[in-house]
């Protein structure tokens, strides 16, 4: 039998730079659907292996995902700069990196491919 896969990610709140996890179950190969979202932190993350997580593939949200848990954003962006995940509202056109400090533009609004966690915290 081919068991398919669980895994969490670490992202940063965009509001109040905050870590976060977001619990992500692998529905089909190569199609991830988030479902959680829960406080975590740095030290916990690393612990636990979070930071290091990469998921190949879509990356999508399950209608019952409830957001950030800090400011309840529903969106992510991804830094072009670090490549990590930040919370996003879904309609500021600009973004603010809580890893790495970059800034600007949101290119691309959809469906994630490919999507990594924060790597060293």
């Amino acid at each position: 039998m081919n068991e398919l896969a669980i895994a969490v990610v670490a992202v940063r709140c965009s509001s109040c730079g905050q870590t976060f996890g977001i619990s992500y179950k692998q529905v089909i190969q190569g199609e991830w659907i988030a479902y959680w979202a829960f406080p975590l932190t740095d030290a916990m993350s690393r612990r636990e292996g979070y930071a290091d997580t990469r998921l190949q593939g879509v990356c999508k949200f399950d209608s019952t995902y409830p957001g950030c848990p800090y400011c309840h954003n529903t969106g992510l962006v991804q830094c072009g700069r670090c490549h990590h995940v930040n919370c996003w509202d879904g309609r500021t056109p600009e973004f603010h990196c809580f890893w790495c400090g970059n800034s600007g533009a949101i290119i691309e609004n959809g469906d994630f491919h490919d999507l990594q966690g924060a790597g060293d915290l």
